[in-house]
C-alpha cells in the first residue's frame, strides 16, 4: 500500500510518490532537521519477509554508502519503518538515460561525456573495491544540469575489506560461480557464463551502452535472453555508423571485447580516453574563469590555473603597473581524439604562430609527433615521426626537427618528408638557426652538437672548457650566430643560463636559473624560476641582462628530469605551456590488472620507486616544486607518513635497495663533475658516503642475491651507455655489456644465471636477456619498445614497460635455468613518465607476493590541457 502524503518515517516527511523499482517505492520527502527536500526508497512489505531481498536491500545502502562522488547517487540515511528498511537519498531532478536513449541515438560528443562520466563513477567504487554488476540506461540518471548519477548498488559485488561485511555475498544464492547476475542486455561475457567478475565487467557494459548512445540500439539484444548472451558470447554487434569518429569507434570496440584482458584495464584509462573526444573551444581568460566550475575537475583545475596566472601579465620596467590587454585570448588545447598528451615535455609553437606541434600517445600508446593549425578544431599525428620526442621549428615554419629511436631527424611538413641526420641518444634539445643550422645536444653528459639541416657531418660546437661546455636546451638568438644554452650544476644555485656562439669557443654566464631560456622580441629572455614564468630584460646586441625580472605567468610545468620549462614561444605573439602540476605522480598499489588495492600514496615530483626487500617501505627521489632539487625520501607503509633521507643541496636521484635492505645506493649530483654512485644506511638519514667515483656518471640499476654483484650504468658521452658491475667489498668495478649501442638497466635474475638490459641496438630501445657471466645466450625478449626491467622474486617472470607503457610480463616455464620463455604478455597499461627520454628511470616496483608499487601521473598531470595564449605581448607594446 502507498505511503500517504504527511506520513513521518523517522525524521522525513512523505510529499508524494515518485516511481516504483526493483527494490521498492520512492518517494519525495522533507528532511525536517535540515530543511532539505530528499528521495526515500521504502521496501514493501510483501518483499519486507523476504530475506534475500532485504539483504540485497542493505547492500545498495551499504555500498552506495561508502562512496562520495559527484558521478554517484549520495546516500545520507538509512532506517527501518514497522520492520520495513529504507534508504534516505539526495534528491534528483532529470530522468534516466533509458528515457533519450528510446527516442534514439545521441550526439557524439554528448555520449561521449555521458560515457565518460558513468566511468568516473565507476572507477570510485572500483577503487573502494566495488563491482556494480548491472550497470545499464535505467541505472544511468541525467540530471537537468547534465550531471551523471549511477544508482541502484543493489547486485554489486563487495570485496574492499574497508567496507562493513564485505565477506558476504552480494546477494546469497546468486554469487556463486555458475550463476548468472546482472541485465541480460549489458552484461559482460563472464556474467553470461556465470564465471567469476571484477572491475572490467562493468567497462562492457559501459560500452554497450556506449554503442546504443551512438546507434540508438542495443548492441547484443536478442528475442530472448538466451539469445542475447548467446550473442554476447559468441557474436559482434553491427558495425558503427561511418561518419562515427576512428577514436571513438576503437573505444567503443576496446570496451566491447570478449576478453577482459583485451579491454580497458581500469574505469579511470577508459575515462582518461573519453576526455579528448570533446573538444574545447576558443575562451578569453573570464570565459575560463567562468568555465572552471563547470568542466571536469582535472582539466578545469589547470586551466584555471591559467586563467589566474595570465591575468598576472602586468607591469614591466618604464611601463608601470598594467592589467592584461583585453585583446589576450587563451585557448585549452587537449588531446586529441583517442590520443594522451605527453606533458613531460614542452610544446613547439612555429614562429610564425601558426601551428603547433607537440608530442602524444595515441589510442594504440604508440609515441606521435602531433600538429595542429590553431585556427582548426583538430590535431593530426605525423607519419613516420613514432617515438618523437623534444620537437623544435626551423625559422620559416616549414620543417621540424626532433628526437625518435636515438637519432636527430627532421620532418618537411608540407611533404611529410623525414631525414635522418645525426645519433643522439637521450637528447637535451635542439635550435634551428636562420642559415639553416641545427646546435643540438645529442645526450645528458655532452656538449652541443651543430650539424647542417639539410644533412652531414656534425661536430662539436667548440667551447673554453669553462662550466658553461655542456648544457641542455639550446635557443638561438636573432643573428643565427650566438644561442643560449642551460647548464645544469650539482647545486641548484650554480645551474644557469649560458651565452655560447658557433665562432668562439668563449661561453658567458648570464643568470642564475634551473632550467632553460629563450629570447623574446622587443628584448627579453623568458624562463621558468620557482614555478614561473620570467620575463627579464635583454639586449641581445650587446648580451646584457637588465634588472626588474617579471612574473608573466604562474603554475608553469617544469620537468623536473631534463629540466625543461614547458613552455614554448612563436615570433606572433602566441605563448604556449603546460600549467599546473604536470610533473606530478602519485604511489599507487596495483594487482596483475592494474585494479588499485590501496590509497593513493604521496604525489609529487618522482622519478624513481625502489621497494623494500620485505615491501614494508618505499624509497623515492621528488622534486623540489620551486628549485627541481631533487631527494631521496621514504614511506614507510604502516606510518603513513613519508620522511627525507638526503638533505645535500645537490640532486639525489635513482635510489636502490640492497638485498639485505640494509642500504640504499644512488646517484648523486653533489660533486663537482660527474654524477658518483653513493650509498646510506637505511635506518638513518644523513649518513651517506661515496661507493665509486670515476669522471662518468653512474646510474644504479641492479643489486643481485647471488654474491651481491651491484649493477650500473655508465654512461659515456662518446658512446652512450655500458653496463657495468661492481662486486662486493671492490672499489672497482667492471665492464658486463658494452657496444657501440646504447645500453643500460642491467639486472641480474634471483638465480644468478640471466642478466636483463635494455638496449638499443635494434634501433629503438628493447629488453635484452644474456647468459651471466657468459658466453652463452642472447635474445631480444621485448617486441614494441623496452624500459625498466625487473624480475620477479622466484625468477618466474621478468616485468617491463613497453613503449606504450604497458607493463608487460615474460613468464619462464620451469623457471629461467634453460630460458624457455613464453611471449610477452600485457598486464595493464601505466602513467609512468616519458620512456625515450629518461631511460634510467625506474617508475614501478613489484613486491615478492605480486603486487605491484606504480609512480603513476596524477589525474590533473594526464588531463592537463596545452595552454594557448594569443597576443601575450600586447602589454609590451603600450
Amino acid at each position: 500500500m502507498p505511503i500517504a502524503n504527511g506520513t513521518r518515517i523517522g525524521p522525513y516527511d512523505i510529499a508524494g510518490w515518485l516511481g516504483a523499482g526493483s527494490m521498492g517505492d520512492v518517494y519525495r520527502a522533507r528532511d525536517s532537521r535540515l530543511g532539505r527536500d530528499v528521495a526515500i526508497k521504502v521496501i514493501p512489505e510483501a518483499f519486507a519477509i523476504d530475506p534475500g531481498r532485504v539483504r540485497r536491500f542493505e547492500q545498495e545502502a551499504r555500498a552506495a554508502g561508502q562512496l562520495n562522488h559527484p558521478n554517484i547517487l549520495v546516500v545520507y540515511d538509512v532506517g527501518a519503518n514497522a520492520g520495513a528498511p529504507y534508504i534516505v537519498s539526495e534528491m534528483l531532478e532529470g530522468q534516466s538515460l533509458r528515457r533519450p536513449l528510446d527516442a534514439g541515438a545521441l550526439p557524439p560528443a554528448k555520449a561521449a561525456d555521458y560515457a565518460r562520466q558513468i566511468a568516473d563513477g565507476l572507477g570510485a567504487a572500483h577503487d573502494k573495491g566495488i563491482v556494480h554488476r548491472d550497470v545499464k540506461p535505467d541505472n544511468v540518471f541525467i540530471t537537468n544540469e547534465g550531471r551523471v548519477k549511477i544508482l541502484d548498488f543493489g547486485v554489486a559485488k563487495l570485496t574492499s575489506p574497508e567496507i562493513p561485511g564485505h565477506a558476504d555475498p552480494a546477494v546469497p544464492g546468486e554469487t556463486e560461480h555458475g550463476t548468472v547476475v546482472g541485465t541480460a542486455s549489458y552484461m559482460s561475457p563472464e556474467q553470461a557464463r556465470g564465471d567469476d567478475v571484477d572491475s572490467r565487467s562493468d567497462l562492457f557494459s559501459v560500452g554497450a551502452i556506449l554503442y546504443e548512445m551512438i546507434t540508438g540500439r542495443q548492441a547484443f539484444s536478442r528475442a530472448t535472453a538466451i539469445g542475447t548472451k548467446a550473442a554476447i558470447l559468441n557474436e559482434e554487434p553491427a558495425p558503427l555508423p561511418p561518419d562515427v569518429a576512428p577514436a571513438f569507434e576503437r573505444i567503443v570496440w576496446r570496451c566491447l571485447e570478449k576478453a577482459r584482458e583485451a579491454r580497458f584495464q581500469s574505469a579511470r584509462d577508459l575515462a582518461f580516453a573519453l576526455e579528448g573526444l570533446t573538444p574545447a573551444p576558443a575562451m578569453t581568460v573570464a570565459q575560463i574563469s567562468q568555465r572552471s566550475g563547470r568542466r571536469r575537475e582535472g582539466v578545469a583545475w589547470a586551466v584555471a590555473a591559467l586563467a589566474v596566472a595570465m591575468v598576472a601579465i602586468a607591469w614591466l620596467p618604464g611601463l608601470g603597473r598594467r592589467a592584461a590587454d583585453p585583446r589576450t585570448r587563451v585557448l585549452a588545447v587537449p588531446a586529441p581524439d583517442g590520443a594522451s598528451l605527453a606533458t613531460e615535455e614542452a610544446p613547439a609553437i612555429s614562429p610564425d604562430g601558426r601551428e603547433l606541434a607537440f608530442v602524444a600517445y595515441d589510442a594504440g600508446g604508440k609515441r606521435m609527433l602531433y600538429l595542429r593549425v590553431l585556427d582548426s578544431a583538430a590535431a593530426r599525428a605525423l607519419p613516420n615521426t613514432e617515438g618523437a620526442s623534444l620537437p623544435f621549428w626551423s625559422p620559416n615554419s616549414r620543417s621540424i626537427g626532433f628526437f625518435a629511436q636515438g637519432k636527430l631527424k627532421t620532418l618537411d611538413v608540407a611533404a611529410g618528408r623525414v631525414q635522418t641526420l645525426w645519433n643522439a641518444g637521450g637528447a637535451r634539445g635542439g635550435t634551428w638557426s636562420p642559415d639553416d643550422l641545427i646546435v643540438f645536444v645529442p645526450r645528458p653528459f655532452e656538449g652541443p652538437y651543430v650539424i647542417a639541416a639539410a644533412g652531414g657531418e656534425a661536430r662539436h660546437v667548440a667551447s673554453d672548457g669553462g662550466p658553461g661546455a655542456r648544457g641542455w636546451f639550446p635557443s638561438f638568438l636573432p643573428d643565427g650566430r650566438h644561442f643560449l644554452i642551460f647548464v645544469p650544476a650539482p647545486i641548484a644555485d650554480e645551474s644557469g643560463i649560458f651565452i655560447a656562439s658557433l665562432d668562439s669557443p668563449v661561453r658567458t654566464r648570464l643568470l642564475t636559473s634551473r632550467s632553460n631560456a629563450v629570447y623574446v622580441a622587443p628584448g627579453f629572455l623568458l624562463f621558468w624560476r620557482e614555478g614561473a614564468l620570467v620575463a627579464q630584460p635583454f639586449d641581445s646586441r650587446t648580451r646584457t641582462v637588465g634588472s626588474n625580472a617579471v612574473t608573466v605567468a604562474t603554475a608553469v610545468g617544469l620537468n623536473p628530469v631534463t629540466n625543461q620549462s614547458l613552455f614554448s614561444v612563436s615570433n606572433a605573439d602566441t605563448l604556449v605551456f603546460f600549467a599546473g602540476a604536470v610533473g606530478q605522480s602519485e604511489l599507487v598499489w596495483v594487482d596483475r590488472s592494474g585494479a588499485h588495492i590501496g590509497a593513493p600514496g604521496p604525489k609529487g615530483a618522482i622519478v624513481t620507486v625502489a621497494l623494500s626487500p620485505d615491501a614494508t617501505s618505499v624509497v623515492y627521489d621528488s622534486a623540489d616544486p620551486r628549485t627541481a632539487s631533487m631527494d631521496l625520501w621514504q614511506l614507510t607503509f604502516a606510518r603513513g607518513q613519508p620522511s627525507r633521507l638526503t638533505f645535500n643541496p645537490g640532486n639525489d636521484v635513482f635510489p636502490l635497495w640492497s638485498p639485505d635492505g640494509a642500504r640504499i645506493a644512488f646517484m648523486s649530483f653533489r660533486e663537482k663533475g660527474a654524477p658518483q654512485l653513493y650509498v646510506l644506511d637505511a635506518n638513518s638519514a644523513g649518513n651517506e658516503r661515496l661507493l665509486l667515483e670515476s669522471n662518468l656518471p653512474k646510474v644504479p640499476s641492479g643489486w643481485s642475491t647471488v654474491g651481491q654483484p651491484l649493477f650500473y650504468t655508465v654512461i659515456d658521452p662518446k658512446s652512450s651507455g655500458d653496463v657495468w658491475a661492481l662486486p662486493p667489498h671492490s672499489t672497482e668495478g667492471y665492464p658486463v655489456v658494452h657496444s657501440t649501442a646504447d645500453e643500460r638497466y642491467g639486472t641480474l635474475s634471483p638465480d644468478g644465471r640471466w642478466l636483463a638490459y635494455v638496449s638499443n641496438e635494434s634501433g629503438a630501445y628493447e629488453v635484452f636477456v644474456r647468459a651471466f657471466p657468459g658466453p652463452g645466450v642472447l635474445r631480444q625478449v621485448s617486441n614494441r619498445g623496452g624500459f625498466q626491467p625487473q624480475w620477479r622474486a622466484d625468477g618466474r617472470e621478468l616485468f617491463y614497460l613497453a613503449a606504450d607503457k604497458t607493463l608487460m610480463a615474460i613468464a619462464f616455464d620451469g623457471g629461467p635455468a634453460t630460458f624457455d620463455s613464453a611471449p610477452p604478455a600485457p598486464l595493464f597499461v601505466t602513467r609512468a613518465k616519458s620512456l625515450e627520454i629518461q631511460p634510467t628511470a625506474r617508475n614501478y616496483a613489484v613486491s615478492a607476493d605480486g603486487r605491484f608499487l606504480l609512480a603513476n601521473a596524477t589525474e590533473e598531470a594526464v588531463l592537463a590541457p596545452i595552454t594557448v595564449v594569443l597576443d601575450w605581448t600586447s602589454v609590451l607594446q603600450k
